[in-house]
């Protein structure tokens, strides 16, 4: 699967690259595949901003878009379409592959492996942002030990993984939290997550 529905049309995965700062990278493959640039917010000159949005038309109805998420230390790709899925597919091969993006195993390998907390909370929120499409239990697992930790960070870490992943299996988890979590902003988090969850028609189990 490459593409996901949601109310606005398609989007398939995100595909996060391993050199953050990596708008060169993309505008490469752009131009290589005469992608129409659309903009860059905020537009400063040398690629200098911490965090920006770059946007290409590949075809009417279906972009490219570039995001650098500085409290990350994430850069990634999503294709989004308006039209036929199918039209995603082609334009994802040139992201699958790619010696610059990160493997799922790259993920999951950089969440499990520090044991500093604030590390450890934004490479699981990272492995949430560069999810599969569909729940996988690599994933699943390393969220919801995630979501344990008596660290009040790595918990948020997990809760915007769980966001950012969009699988309703973590429901019965984040109405756990929303109901005991010791830390009220994280009981709130979670409770903004089932409702972002609700609006995107996912319904809970």
């Amino acid at each position: 699967m490459k593409a996901i529905q949601r109310k606005d049309g398609h989007r398939s995965r995100r595909y996060l690259f391993r050199n953050w700062t990596s708008l060169s990278e993309v505008r490469s493959i752009a131009r290589a595949s005469a992608w129409d640039e659309v903009g860059v917010t905020p537009d400063v000159p040398g690629d200098s901003a911490e965090d920006l949005v770059a946007v290409w038309e590949l075809l009417p109805g279906l972009r490219a878009t570039y995001t650098r998420e500085s409290a990350l230390s994430a850069a990634h790709v999503v294709i989004t379409s308006k039209v036929a899925p199918e039209e995603i597919d082609s334009a994802v091969a040139l992201f699958e592959a790619h010696p610059g993006v990160l493997t799922f195993e790259d993920l999951i390998q950089q969440a499990t492996s520090t044991r500093d907390p604030e590390s450890e909370a934004e490479a699981v929120a990272r492995a949430g942002l560069g999810a599969p499409l569909v729940a996988d239990a690599r994933f699943t697992d390393t969220i919801q030990n995630a979501s344990a930790s008596p660290h009040t960070r790595v918990r948020e870490g997990a809760l915007w993984a769980m966001a950012y992943t969009e699988w309703i299996d973590f429901s019965g988890t984040l109405e756990q939290i929303a109901r005991s979590d010791p830390d009220e902003f994280l009981r709130d988090f979670a409770t903004r997550v089932l409702r972002v969850f609700e609006h995107l028609g996912l319904e809970s189990t």
